[in-house]
This record gives C-alpha cells, sequence and structure tokens, in this order.
C-alpha cells in the first residue's frame, strides 16, 4: 500500500515543479518587456507621432503608461505572449496597438477609428 501512497507524491511534486516552472516563464517573460521606451508612431499622413511607454511589471502582470506629444493616454488590455506586445490606448477614441519584441526594439502596427499605421520603439538604456 505504500507504492500507491509514493507515486501520488511524486506526482504533486512534479505539477508542483510544473506550476513554478510556468510561473518563472511568466515574470521572465514580463520582465524582458519592463521599462521606458520611445514610441514613433506614423499616422495615415505619415506624420510622426513620438511619445514614451513605460511598462511595469508587478506580480507578473504588466501595466503601462503612454505619453505622447499631445497629453496622457490611458492604456488598457497590455498582454505580452510569444514576443508580442499587445495593449489598447485610448483618449477620446481608441486605438489597438501590437509589436513584436526584438531585444531592444520593437516594431508593429496601430489601429483604430477605420485607420492604421506603423509603430516603432526603442528601449532607453539604464
Amino acid at each position: 500500500m505504500s507504492q500507491p501512497q509514493n507515486y501520488s507524491a511524486v506526482r504533486y511534486f512534479i505539477a508542483a515543479i510544473t506550476l513554478l516552472t510556468l510561473a518563472a516563464a511568466g515574470l521572465a517573460a514580463a520582465s524582458a518587456v519592463a521599462g521606458t521606451w520611445d514610441v514613433v508612431s506614423l499616422t495615415p499622413d505619415g506624420d510622426e507621432m513620438h511619445g514614451t511607454l513605460t511598462l511595469t511589471e508587478s506580480d507578473g502582470k504588466l501595466s503601462a503608461t503612454f505619453v505622447a506629444d499631445d497629453g496622457d493616454w490611458k492604456v488598457s488590455n497590455v498582454k505580452f505572449e510569444d514576443n508580442v506586445l499587445s495593449f489598447t490606448v485610448s483618449r477620446d477614441d481608441a486605438y489597438n496597438v501590437s509589436l513584436k519584441v526584438n531585444g531592444d526594439k520593437m516594431e508593429g502596427t496601430w489601429s483604430g477609428q477605420g485607420d492604421s499605421g506603423k509603430v516603432t520603439a526603442t528601449r532607453h538604456k539604464a
């Protein structure tokens, strides 16, 4: 009878290690993108909009602030999965942003209100 109890203990141990590994991977992913980023968005007219995106990680969750040339924007729905950062920025209207992260650079697009454009970002050096 001691065999099944040992087997159960081993299963629980393996499950616990697996969960800890997944949690650590999630924290590492979030901190891989955390920091302050200089952002340049291109408007449909070809004009540049400059801003600063600040990503912070707390308890494995990302949050963000975005301050552009024209003031503060609300940031919501921040996600970082498979090396892609996505979020929504809004003030009067909402825009979805998706950026592929490559080290200290990001590249992607924004879309909303029937328009879209390109976005690039470079992380501030510490």
